[in-house]
């Protein structure tokens, strides 16, 4: 991930992508924006953070070179318009990374997360 370059937006927990250079990291509950602040204080010229809910906000079009939402999805009310507002928000060239964590239980069969790829 060393190669995220530009206008970088960053969903999710802050611990992970606050190694990348130049990030805007993004989260709702302003407790978590607080503690991101509290940990990152020697980093804040090359970090930012935002209270948002992705569920409602509305970033300009091509607002950012990389998307990157790690462990937030879950909380989509509606994952086809959230989708489509972040894919929007990615700059012509850029990037939009998803992760989802999702595991395969006691006696659920591994064929049951349908993965694609």
């Amino acid at each position: 991930m060393s190669d995220i370059k530009g206008r970088p937006i960053c969903i999710g927990p802050h611990k992970i992508w606050t190694r990348l250079s130049r990030v805007t990291g993004l989260n709702y509950p302003t407790s978590v924006i607080s503690a991101a602040e509290a940990r990152t204080e020697n980093k804040r010229y090359r970090l930012s953070f935002r209270t948002a809910n992705f569920n409602t906000m509305k970033p300009s079009t091509e607002t950012y070179d990389t998307v990157l939402s790690m462990d937030t999805l879950y909380w989509a009310t509606d994952l086809e318009a959230v989708l489509s507002v972040l894919a929007e928000s990615v700059a012509s060239g850029g990037r939009m990374a998803i992760f989802m964590n999702h595991h395969v239980g006691v006696g659920e069969a591994a064929a049951d997360l349908h993965a694609e790829h």
